[in-house]
């Protein structure tokens, strides 16, 4: 499992700050400091006043930013949780996740009349590579459709997560307009993931989009594993609560939050989870999500997911 793969562009929060001289390091570290205590998921009265106190001693001996960098990731830990992560400047989610890796792009395969989307995970930040992925995935399914008159099967295996927005709006052919999920801070207030012509929006503003088409009014089963984390728990639940979808396989990762992206001045980053996800029906989600049919090896996930479609189709 790569771990630390944030829901990268999820719009939740975004922390910078613009001041005419740089700051001291103890000036830098106390800002970060700032955006974790008023955004971290985890923050508990009970552990994080010492968890704060001590990153500032650290910033008050330091002699250049980077010397804060240690003790800012012990805070970030208590804040933020597992799925939170501190990267030096020049550092990117994307060469932790894939290393080398070129971005691997949605596919599709027909089997008579079942077809399959395998969507892989999507560490990027380049709009043309998340472009690409989005149309990849939504002109295939609309292209994959005259082959296939019975039902779909959606693989998330292996996806751990990414840029969900490409994934949403690549998808929005089987999955209807309206509400798909919500994202919800500690204070219990909540952020609105949408679809609507081809868009994936939040609160309302357009994060990706995709040429609109025809929805696409067939059974889906969708494959999940315990490598299914993050932005893939989103997708994930974005097809929660729909009366013809069914998921198989074993429960995901457990990264069903949402982080904030906080720039620092020297140009490192932090992702803080500052959210947890909850389906359409308000049920959050912070741990493992649980597919609605058990099935721990991957052949069998799949052969069962074979035999509720075509069980399915039969009664269409």
């Amino acid at each position: 499992m790569v771990g630390l793969v944030a829901v990268l562009g999820s719009g939740v929060a975004v922390a910078v700050r613009d001041l005419a001289a740089p700051p001291s390091p103890l000036e830098y570290a106390s800002h970060a400091l700032e955006v974790m205590q008023e955004q971290g998921y985890y923050v508990d009265p009970a552990t994080w006043p010492q968890a704060r106190q001590r990153a500032l001693e650290t910033a008050r001996a330091a002699d250049d930013y980077e010397d804060t960098y240690i003790g800012l990731a012990g805070a970030l830990d208590v804040a933020g949780g597992d799925h939170s992560t501190f990267l030096p400047p020049g550092r990117t989610l994307g060469d932790r996740a894939l290393g080398d890796q070129q971005p691997a792009y949605p596919v599709i395969t027909s089997s008579g009349e079942i077809a399959t989307l395998r969507l892989p995970g999507l560490v990027e930040s380049d709009p043309a590579v998340l472009q690409h992925y989005a149309e990849a995935a939504a002109v295939g399914i609309r292209a994959a459709v005259p082959e296939t008159a019975c039902g779909w099967i959606v693989d998330l295996r292996g996806n751990h997560g990414g840029n969900m927005w490409p994934m949403l709006a690549g998808l929005s052919g089987l999955i209807p307009d309206g509400k798909v999920l919500y994202f919800v801070d500690r204070h219990g207030r909540r952020k609105t993931v949408a679809l609507r012509d081809g868009s994936a929006l939040l609160d309302g503003m357009q994060i990706a989009r995709v040429s609109d088409g025809p929805k696409i009014n067939h059974p889906v089963a969708v494959l999940q594993d315990g490598e299914t984390a993050s932005s893939a728990e989103a997708v994930l639940l974005a097809f929660h609560g729909l009366p013809y979808v069914r998921t198989f396989g074993s429960p995901s990762y457990g990264y069903s939050t949402a982080n904030s992206t906080i720039r620092l001045h020297d140009g490192a980053t932090i992702y803080l989870t500052s959210a947890v996800f909850a389906d359409r029906s308000g049920r959050l989600y912070a741990d493992p999500i649980a597919p609605d049919r058990h099935v721990a090896d991957s052949t069998a996930a799949e052969a069962a997911a074979r035999e509720w479609l075509i069980q399915a189709c039969d009664q269409r």
